[in-house]
């Protein structure tokens, strides 16, 4: 048996015409469609230059001891009274739920990369990220990162650790 094609209906409309109509009108469509973010992407950020073997160099906020303290009273006056590591774990955990970025960790530098002067004493950093391979790799998505910029208030830095080149042999 033979079969025999029939020209398409009047009614019915070519692809041509179906993607023209859409493109005229996009109404039709539903607001994901036409709202569609644009997918993540990692924050931009240059590696810094080498520094002495066996040394890490963290990127990250450079905070004083006391901003842990602010940060939680600010957010939470009625429990003043709390000890300062409390605080201190608290905040940690607000900024990684506020940003969504979960890797952040408190380290300790001796100097930032752009003054390589060590100084007495360590100082805080709140990193995203390391020099590592793995640990650069998983830096935050430029929206995490500009939640903790607005959150910390403080420019970023690269900063070389507090602990002595051997300190990480062990890794």
């Amino acid at each position: 048996m033979s079969r025999i094609l029939a020209p398409p209906e009047p009614h019915m409309q070519s692809l041509t015409q179906v993607a023209q109509s859409i493109a005229a009108d996009p109404s039709h469509l539903t607001t994901r469609q036409v709202n569609e973010p644009a997918a993540p992407v990692r924050m931009v950020l240059q590696l810094p230059p080498r520094v002495p073997e066996g040394r890490r160099v963290f990127y990250g906020f450079s905070v004083p001891d006391d901003w842990f303290t602010a940060f939680y009273d600010q957010r939470w006056p009625k429990h003043r009274d709390e000890p300062s590591v409390m605080k201190l774990v608290v905040a940690m955990k607000t900024l990684k739920r506020a940003s969504g970025y979960w890797q952040l960790e408190l380290k300790e530098a001796s100097c930032r990369i752009s003054n390589p002067v060590p100084s007495e004493d360590s100082t805080y950093i709140i990193t995203v990220c390391s020099t590592l391979s793995s640990s650069f790799k998983r830096r935050p998505m430029q929206c995490q990162f500009d939640k903790l910029k607005s959150l910390i208030q403080q420019e970023p830095d690269w900063f070389i650790d507090w602990e002595p080149g051997t300190y990480w042999d062990s890794d």
